[in-house]
């Protein structure tokens, strides 16, 4: 996350544990979980009325950045190796 967003601890500890596993998802199925799970978590978190709305949308814009990098890092890696991990495999 390049922006400065004050946040509880316990719900900073939880958003970079959420960011970490969106841009280091071994494949698109997994950042697409990831970043669902990273979002539902968000979610949670304005349900419960415990950030404004502005830094909710500073989560969601952080999330969903970093997966669209993720996404474009497997693409690239997938279309140079398509053997490689979120790949197809290609069978002899």
């Amino acid at each position: 996350m390049n922006k400065v967003v004050h946040l509880p601890h316990g719900v900073r500890i939880k958003v970079d544990e959420h960011l970490a596993c969106v841009e280091q998802a071994p494949n698109l199925h997994a950042l697409e979980l990831a970043q669902e799970r990273a979002q539902g978590f968000i979610e949670g978190v304005e349900a419960a009325g415990v950030l404004d709305a502005a830094r909710i949308e500073t989560l969601l814009d952080a999330v969903d950045n970093a997966a669209t990098d993720r996404r474009q890092e497997l693409t690239t890696l997938t279309a140079r190796f398509p053997s490689a991990p979120g790949g197809p495999a290609r069978h002899p």
